[in-house]
């Protein structure tokens, strides 16, 4: 019967409820050069509510952070949906408006215990996040 067929490719319904802790996994960027290769970086994602919003911070790279993020999420129809800003490095946010700062929209669901989420920046740079929740 059609009922026995594996399940495992199918998003499983995600609930912002389920969303605030840490989660780890990889950040996948694009070459950054014709001929390059794709560059996957350690990724730590941290999912807080504030003020009654849901609020998520990006810190991607092997030891200290080369990429940063953050922003606001939402869930909609069982699909995350992200918004934010991009950071290059792990400076502090300053200010002024610096031209290595872009926004980005991610949007994913859940495949099993993965988060599986997919971005575009305004650079039109795609990031591929797979991560899963940390036990804390």
């Amino acid at each position: 019967a059609t009922a026995s067929a594996p399940t495992t490719t199918r998003p499983d319904p995600l609930v912002a409820g389920r969303l605030p802790g840490t989660w780890r996994g990889t950040l996948k960027l694009p070459p950054s050069g014709a001929g390059g290769a794709e560059v996957a970086s350690p990724a730590t994602v941290r999912f807080d509510v504030a003020a009654g919003t849901l609020r998520w911070t990006l810190a991607a790279g092997p030891s200290s952070p080369t990429l940063a993020a953050d922003g606001t999420a939402i869930v909609v129809d069982g699909e995350l949906r992200m918004t934010g800003t991009v950071r290059a490095g792990a400076r502090p946010a300053s200010p002024a408006p610096s031209r290595s700062t872009v926004r980005v929209r991610y949007a994913g669901t859940m495949v099993g215990d993965q988060l599986e989420v997919t971005g575009v920046t305004t650079d039109k740079q795609v990031h591929v996040l797979s991560i899963r929740r940390v036990v804390e």
